[in-house]
């Protein structure tokens, strides 16, 4: 240790290397302690929380007794033409392609092509669950990110659309707009594919030369989405009106989901709400295939789920229900048979999943307002106390590597002083 004490007072190139050690072992601690919690609208509830409650909302969780209703006049599914040239449900525009029994092509890989297609029926402003799943692909012959574009958008407005300039749709929007952005105009910025959000109030124009960055409520990047490799990427939007819940997953490897983002009191068009997919190419290209398209309302127990809260408060009354019988007397009963326990029993622990998911989501909305959410006590020490061995570990290995570095530097200035007019 004397050694190493002394080698650090004298040699420049231990030096060096504990001051870059010390450096960054203090940022990557502040950085821990001080932004483990902070959240931007590029990253607003990603993770596993939002996926898993998706999974009870959607009805896929094997925890979820939720139905989905389908909503039939808004289906776009092959084959797309139902009479030579029309679909019952859409109306396409522009430059768009279809093959029967295979895809809508909004945009070929051709320039300064727009295509846009709209649903013929508006979806009720009476449906307050519901979810959106559809499927496409965004693929061409360019190798670069630099060398494709421009994407595409998912629409859901008060009025119908007309073709125009953002992503083959008119600006000033009202509604919803969910962006599929391939192309990077700004010159600084995220790692392109991106996903954002923006709800347009019919003044505001879309910020094309920022990538949407002035109107961006939530998004995400989303490698992958260009020459996905499954040939598809599938997706689905889950809303429900009360709490204006808003969540956007989408699936590039079969059985891995990602949440791009979840967020509350988002309002959509409260009236007649018309669905729509458009997409532009400029000087770049790319092709972008709409291959299916379906709509469904949330169902439990008959009852549309308007909001996460009122699913669990149907939960626990059919819980209450469930767990006790009452007497002659009017006093409460626990069932005692062996079936009805076990059933009380699986219920209950379905029932605690879900209420856990439910704070998950309140902690992830607290957040994203500004409020610190405390883990308990001990865990957040032993993930400090792991936090700081994770990075001493790293320390090391940045001064390992700067040591090595610098004594194969000296070994070779040593060679090169030693040739002199005798050698």
């Amino acid at each position: 240790m004397s050694s190493f004490a002394q080698k650090l007072k004298t040699n420049k190139g231990y030096q060096t290397g504990a001051l870059i050690t010390l450096l960054f072992t203090f940022y990557t601690l502040i950085n821990f302690i001080f932004g483990g919690s902070s959240s931007s609208s590029e990253t607003v509830g990603s993770g596993n929380d939002e996926y898993n409650l998706n999974e009870l909302l959607s009805g896929s969780s094997s925890q979820s007794d939720i139905v989905k209703a389908p909503l039939h006049e808004q289906d776009l599914i092959a084959p797309f033409l139902q009479n030579k040239y029309e679909n019952h449900n859409w109306e396409f525009l522009g430059d768009t392609l279809i093959n029967k029994n295979q895809y809508v092509r909004l945009t070929t890989e051709k320039p300064n092509q727009s295509g846009l297609i709209q649903s013929r029926k508006p979806l009720s402003g009476d449906v307050k669950g519901f979810q959106l799943d559809f499927e496409f692909a965004i693929h061409g012959s360019a190798k670069s990110n630099g060398f494709k574009g421009d994407g595409f958008a998912l629409f859901i407005t008060e009025d119908k659309l007309e073709q125009g300039p953002v992503f083959g749709a008119q600006d000033y929007f009202k509604g919803l707009g969910l962006f599929f952005d391939t192309y990077r105009n700004a010159k600084k910025g995220r790692v392109f594919p991106i996903v954002s959000l923006m709800r347009g109030d019919g003044k505001t124009p879309y910020d094309k030369d920022n990538d949407g960055k002035a109107n961006e409520i939530a998004g995400c990047s989303a490698r992958g989405l260009y020459n996905p490799r499954n040939g598809k990427t599938t997706a689905r939007l889950i809303y429900t009106a009360d709490d204006g819940y808003l969540s956007f997953d989408y699936q590039i490897k079969d059985g891995e989901w990602k949440n791009c983002f979840s967020i509350t009191d988002f309002q959509m068009p409260k009236d007649d709400r018309y669905i729509a997919f458009g997409a532009a190419t400029g000087e770049l290209s790319e092709n972008v295939d709409i291959l299916s398209f379906e709509a469904f309302k949330l169902l439990h127990n008959d009852q549309e789920i308007t909001s996460f809260d009122s699913y669990i408060v149907q939960e626990e009354a059919e819980n209450f229900e469930l767990e006790y019988t009452v007497d002659n007397r009017g006093r409460r009963k626990i069932p005692t048979g062996k079936a009805r326990v076990e059933k009380i029993r699986e219920r209950r622990e379905k029932l605690r999943a879900k209420l856990k998911y439910k704070q998950q989501l309140k902690n992830r909305e607290m957040e994203r307002q500004g409020y610190h959410i405390s883990d308990d006590s001990n865990w957040v020490f032993f993930k400090l106390i792991w936090a700081i061995l994770k990075y001493v570990l790293m320390s090391l290995v940045v001064f390992s590597t700067i040591w090595v570095a610098y004594t194969v530097y000296r070994v070779k200035s040593k060679k090169q002083r030693k040739v002199g007019l005798l050698d």
